[in-house]
């Protein structure tokens, strides 16, 4: 029977490089604990910001189809994203970022187009915090405007003046006579009105219903016709503007005031619910401390318009008009 030689150096060797081997790698494990704990500890410290979520404060549609969006400022943050998406469906889109401004103005949106917008609040990642970002601001519904191609003018003898007095520009048309009534606007003038389709219109009518003495059934039997050619004037186009001109007072008796501020009170709580009408009130441009027609701005006979009135209501309509 044969014995197999041990080499006893050999194994000596081999276990000894074993043991080498194992000290190494024990050695290079504990000497990246330290590193590894510090930066365990420095992604422990790294923490997100928490945001205030912003506040969209005021939207702004201009006529030149520009619309302005403000918000409230967000502490900490450094720039907030801006988002926009169509009424119609669709996502959320990033339109644009600004740093330190909290208004921004699209230039980029659709002529008659409704739009969401949003804001959220940006925090740039640092040594001390992690990228942060605030809840997206409730959103704010705006439509696109366009400026108008054709701008109607409704109404009776007072309003026919504009056009009497060459106060119209180019793409502004008069469809306003003398001795009109509510009802004939409704029946007689509007399907002229319909045929030219502005873009947007201005109506001033009501003088000659009130004249003499009124009930307030009567004047609310007006006004309700009065709204009925607005809702009529939106059904034709779906895109026009509208803007209402207080019937104008007067300073005779003929026209008793009483009746004119009752109608423009009904009218004007009849359509203020109405997202496409603007309400100008004449009375507070033309009128002198006693709430009838100034001097200054009467025709002659108290119920008309002079020439500085009409230019001066001109200017007013043109502002309110601007923006919405």
């Amino acid at each position: 029977m044969k014995y197999k030689k041990i080499n006893h150096k050999s194994n000596i060797r081999k276990s000894f490089k074993r043991l080498i081997t194992l000290v190494l790698i024990f050695t290079l494990i504990f000497s990246m604990i330290p590193a590894l704990s510090a930066e365990a500890a420095k992604k422990k410290k790294r923490r997100k910001v928490k945001l205030a979520r912003p506040v969209i404060t005021s939207s702004i549609s201009y006529e030149d189809g520009a619309i302005e969006i403000s918000w409230t400022s967000v502490p900490n943050s450094n720039y907030y994203r801006i988002y926009r998406k169509p009424a119609a469906g669709g996502k959320y889109q990033q339109i644009a970022i600004t740093k330190t401004r909290t208004t921004y103005t699209d230039r980029s949106a659709a002529a008659n187009n409704l739009y969401y917008y949003r804001v959220q609040a940006v925090k740039r990642a640092t040594k001390k915090n992690l990228k942060s970002f605030s809840k997206v601001s409730r959103p704010v519904k705006k439509r696109c405007r366009k400026y108008p191609e054709r701008i109607a003018y409704l109404g009776d003898s007072v309003m026919s003046g504009f056009a009497v007095y060459g106060i119209l520009n180019p793409n502004e048309a008069s469809f306003a006579r003398v001795s009109l009534f509510v009802h004939g606007l409704n029946y007689e003038v509007l399907p002229s009105v319909f045929a030219y389709n502005p873009d947007r219109a201005y109506i001033m009518i009501g003088t000659n219903d009130c004249v003499g003495s009124k009930t307030y059934e009567i004047i609310d039997s007006v006004a309700n016709e009065y709204v009925e050619i607005v809702t009529k004037l939106r059904s034709n186009n779906p895109n026009i503007e509208i803007c209402i001109f207080g019937t104008s007072n007067t300073r005779s008796s003929t026209v008793p005031n009483g009746n004119v501020n009752l109608l423009n009170s009904l009218v004007r709580s009849k359509t203020e619910h109405l997202k496409y009408v603007k309400y100008l009130d004449t009375g507070a441009y033309l009128n002198d401390g006693t709430g009838q027609l100034s001097y200054a701005y009467s025709g002659g006979d108290g119920i008309h318009w002079n020439v500085p009135a009409y230019q001066l209501m001109h200017e007013k309509v043109a502002e309110l008009m601007r923006t919405w």
